[in-house]
């Protein structure tokens, strides 16, 4: 996913993201929702139609998501390999010399070794690049590769890292008599009650109903999902699983359809051969894939000897249907049959939103493993 507008060209860091990390750190920025979109605002930020969404006009390869509830923010960017490195190098200087107007102490935390952190008495700031300048992708797969993205997280110390429960009381309280920052933001809650919709739904702000209709697709999904783990509902994806084969037969998908698929989301490398990517499809040994309205929504595929290891091959998700619970529903539907196999892996992107759609699904790192050290390797060959 392209998380800013536009790609980094250069690194450097612009004046409007340090103005928010001296505005966290001296100024009082996460107070509460309202001294956040003023503190936004006064270093040229501008509010999207997404509540929480912030885009800077001078700069728009950095984008800013934020919530209020509790205050935080997250700045992204993305580009090529050396020129985001070199943002996350001017970055992690400004923090380390006093950059934002006070001190900050320098933390590593074991549990989070790719993100290095710096801390004052009440801010954490901790910063992310995805991947490493001294190892790029072998040529091969140059063209699967995702821009390196960069990810400057800045909370409140006080705030649980998972963030607060839902408050419904507190939710009604800010939908009826918040101020308008507040109910812009809260409109962004994927987990908002019927009510707390329809109240919304009624406000007098156009950027409050704005945020409230951009977010109805994720509530469905969080809803989804929600009913799914209480066992009361199916992913409302319609999956089919095959065995592939070389007339890829995989419940009325043909492969034309794949093709366009694997190019929507780019990877160019399947989709320029298609005869070697139904080769591929014929040996996996589990390929699941979703439609819906009568389109080919995603693909799953795995290879295993059934016993000891499966590996998830490929997961791929339209850019149409993203973010609608299709990625949860794949992986879960093309694992199934092998829930008694103990090695489940699979490669990816050292992304953030990578690790976190993985995380959420059971899958840890090589390095994090609960079961003893880990240590991973793999060996590409033209």
């Amino acid at each position: 996913m392209t998380i800013g507008r536009a790609l980094l060209t250069a690194p450097d860091v612009p004046g409007p993201v340090l103005d928010l990390l001296r505005a966290a750190v001296t100024a009082g920025l996460l107070d509460h929702a309202d001294s956040l979109a003023a503190g936004l605002q006064q270093a040229g930020w501008v509010r999207e139609r997404s509540g929480g969404r912030w885009t800077c006009p001078s700069h728009r390869e950095w984008s800013v998501h934020s919530s209020a509830h509790p205050p935080r923010l997250s700045v992204f960017t993305e580009g090529e390999r050396e020129v985001v490195h070199g943002a996350f190098t001017l970055l992690a200087r400004h923090l380390g010399s006093a950059g934002p107007g006070r001190p900050l102490v320098h933390q590593v935390d074991p549990d989070r070794l790719d993100w290095p952190g710096w801390t004052t008495s009440d801010v954490e700031v901790s910063l992310n690049a995805s991947s490493h300048p001294w190892a790029p992708p072998p040529e091969h797969l140059r063209a699967l590769a995702a821009p390196c993205s960069l990810h400057l997280a800045v909370e409140r110390r006080d705030a649980p890292r998972d963030g607060l429960p839902w408050d419904h009381e507190r939710a009604l309280r800010l939908a009826r008599h918040g101020s308008r920052v507040e109910r812009w933001y809260l409109a962004a809650q994927d987990d908002l009650t019927d009510d707390v919709v329809e109240v919304l739904g009624r406000d007098d702000d156009p950027a409050v109903v704005a945020a409230l209709d951009d977010g109805a697709r994720q509530r469905v999904v969080h809803r989804e999902h929600q009913a799914e783990l209480r066992g009361e509902a199916e992913p409302s994806v319609y999956l089919a699983g095959a065995d592939g084969g070389p007339d890829l037969d995989l419940a009325g998908t043909d492969l034309a359809e794949v093709v366009d698929l694997y190019r929507a989301v780019g990877w160019s490398a399947y989709a320029d051969d298609p005869a070697q990517l139904a080769a591929a499809l014929a040996g996996s040994t589990r390929v699941v894939v979703a439609r819906r309205d009568e389109q080919l929504a995603g693909l799953a595929r795995v290879v295993s000897d059934g016993v000891s290891i499966v590996y998830l091959q490929d997961l791929l998700v339209h850019p149409d249907h993203q973010r609608r619970g299709v990625g949860t529903a794949l992986v879960r539907a093309v694992l199934r049959p092998f829930g008694g196999v103990r090695q489940q892996v699979l490669l990816t992107d050292d992304e953030p939103g990578q690790r976190a759609f993985y995380a959420s699904l059971g899958f840890t790192q090589a390095g994090e493993a609960p079961y003893g050290s880990l240590r991973s390797f793999v060996r590409f060959t033209a």
